[in-house]
C-alpha cells in the first residue's frame, strides 16, 4: 500500500473566501498551491509516483486560530484536491497524485480542523492508496465505504 503524507506552511481557504475571489487570484493560489504541494514533498522526502493512484482515502487536518463551519471547511479544500489530480487541458496545475477527485478514484474524504495559534495555520494532508483487504486503514478513517 503506498501512502503519501505532507504538511503545507498554511491553512487551505475557507468556501467563502475561494466563492469571493476572482477566477484570476483563484488560478493564480491554484499556481502556488501545486508548487507548494510539490515542495512539501520533497522536504518529506517523498515523490510522486509514476502513475496516479486510482483508488484512495484521503485525510486532510487543517489548523487555523478560527473555527470553520462544515460547508466551508468542506468547501475550502477544492483547490488542494484539484492540484492532487492529475494534469489536463482543464486542470493543467494538477499533479498526478491521483486518478481524479470522483468517489470511485476518492473511495472516503475525512476534513478534519485543530487549533493552531494565529499566523501558524497549516493543512496536513494524508494519501493513502485502496487495496482490496485494507483493514490497516479502514478503521483511521471510520470504516471503508
Amino acid at each position: 500500500m503506498r501512502t503519501l503524507e505532507f504538511t503545507l506552511p498554511q491553512a487551505t481557504p475557507s468556501n467563502n473566501q475561494l466563492l469571493r475571489m476572482h477566477w484570476r487570484k483563484r488560478r493564480a493560489v491554484k499556481k502556488q498551491l501545486a508548487m507548494e504541494v510539490a515542495a512539501a514533498l520533497v522536504r518529506s522526502g517523498q515523490r510522486r509516483p509514476n502513475e496516479p493512484l486510482a483508488q484512495v482515502y484521503i485525510e486532510i487536518e487543517r489548523g487555523s486560530a478560527g473555527e470553520l463551519d462544515d460547508d466551508n471547511l468542506q468547501g475550502g479544500t477544492k483547490l488542494l484536491i484539484d492540484v492532487l489530480e492529475k494534469p489536463s487541458q482543464t486542470n493543467p496545475h494538477g499533479l498526478g497524485l491521483i486518478e481524479n477527485d470522483n468517489n470511485q478514484c476518492v473511495v472516503k474524504r475525512r476534513v478534519t480542523q485543530a487549533p493552531a495559534k494565529r499566523g501558524q495555520g497549516y493543512t496536513r494532508v494524508l494519501i493513502a492508496e485502496v487495496l482490496e483487504d485494507n483493514c490497516e486503514f479502514s478503521s483511521r478513517f471510520g470504516g471503508a465505504q
